[in-house]
């Protein structure tokens, strides 16, 4: 039995550790976006992936410790599911402390990923639009041939610089 929520415990603590990873690498994303770092930006974009595999496998076995755990500590009768926070309740008392800090400490990082994430995406879509603006004051500076209007006057030229676009 003891065992079986030891074993919870450590899974859990694997888990923190690669949120609070992946949280920093988040923070890094940000930092790389303002001071318009591409290459950091790219290299984190893919650690970042990489940590998403590495943190959707240790939430699969938190899963199933979860369960075996539950096995454990319940009757075979009253097996239902349950959280890492209720099976804490049936734990030994050393592991119960552990069991109900882990929990505290992996909702407090997964909360921090999930605002970095929404900062990030803000950022993103923001950094997006002014480059399509960008990229649509280039594509329409100069593309005037001299035709004339279905007045019969002709247009005149509108002259974008480079310096335009950046503001």
């Amino acid at each position: 039995m003891a065992e079986a929520v030891q074993q919870l415990i450590e899974t859990m603590q694997e888990e923190l550790q690669c949120q609070q990873y992946l949280a920093n690498l988040l923070d890094g994303k940000l930092e790389a976006m303002r001071g318009f770092d591409a290459v950091k930006l790219q290299q984190l974009n893919i650690a970042e992936q990489q940590m998403m595999d590495q943190v959707r496998q240790r939430v699969q076995r938190r899963t199933l410790a979860v369960r075996c755990a539950t096995r454990r500590l319940l009757p075979q009768s009253e097996l239902r599911s349950v959280s890492a926070r209720q099976l804490a309740y049936l734990a030994p008392a050393g592991q119960k402390e552990a069991i109900l800090a882990l929990t505290d400490e992996l909702l407090e990082v997964c909360e921090k990923v999930k605002r970095l994430n929404n900062v990030n995406a803000m950022a993103t879509r923001k950094m997006m639009g002014h480059f399509d603006k960008v990229f649509n004051l280039i594509a329409n500076s100069g593309c005037e041939v001299g035709l004339y209007s279905p007045s019969g006057k002709s247009r005149p030229m509108i002259q974008n610089q480079l310096v335009d676009a950046r503001a």
